[in-house]
């Protein structure tokens, strides 16, 4: 069966802001290029929603997502992967059959190293490049969720992705706002954390998190 290759590189970096994923240390920046399918997919085959993100996304199991569902999640993916081709890093590559999904949801950003405004233009790319991949299919951008207090990271990165969140609501994309819906109270550096009933490790969702974002998804 042929397959369509969404490329999205992964590494992690040492400088500036640190990974909420990645922590082995890497000189200057993470990303590689993506690599675009060889060709349009095949109309009326397959799936209807597509997942695109980072282990967040990735380790959202097979079965608590409708059937269908083609999850392209993967562990330690940024939004800016097109930075520095020349890095000597291997490509993880998510390969999905020949389909055309309905519906496209992204969800990138808590890796990246750059600001705010860094991470959206890298972001708008994306969502582009799965347009011209995928034409006429509707893409999604998803909020990224914010950090719980179990994370060491969660004040200085939850600070970056409202401020993420904030560029990517007043921007011309469709936008789901499913941060909010991961909150319940409990704050980190004085901002909305993700409720700890929905993570272990303040970055991660466990079942009870699933169940909450399926659910801001419209997802049964």
């Amino acid at each position: 069966m042929m397959r369509a290759l969404l490329a999205l590189a992964v590494l992690c970096s040492g400088c500036g802001i640190p990974s909420a994923e990645c922590t082995s240390a890497a000189p200057d920046r993470c990303g590689a290029t993506a690599t675009q399918p060889a060709g349009p997919p095949d109309a009326g085959v397959g799936s209807t929603i597509m997942l695109v993100g980072d282990s967040i996304t990735a380790q959202w199991a097979a079965g608590h997502w409708p059937a269908g569902t083609v999850n392209a999640g993967i562990g330690g993916n940024w939004a800016c992967n097109a930075e520095h081709p020349s890095q000597p890093a291997p490509l993880i590559v998510a390969q999905a059959g020949w389909y055309v999904p309905s519906v496209i949801y992204i969800m990138l950003g808590v890796n990246d190293n750059g600001d705010a405004a860094h991470i959206w233009a890298c972001l708008q790319a994306d969502v582009e490049l799965l347009r011209a991949w995928y034409p006429g299919v509707h893409v999604r951008i998803l909020s990224n969720i914010p950090l719980g207090a179990a994370s060491a990271q969660c004040a200085v990165l939850n600070a970056k992705l409202a401020t993420l969140r904030g560029l990517i609501a007043s921007g011309p994309y469709d936008y789901l706002d499913t941060a909010t819906v991961m909150t319940c109270g409990e704050t980190c550096g004085g901002l909305p954390a993700l409720c700890s009933t929905y993570t272990t490790d303040g970055v991660h969702l466990i079942a009870a998190g699933y169940t909450a974002w399926a659910a801001a998804l419209g997802l049964p």
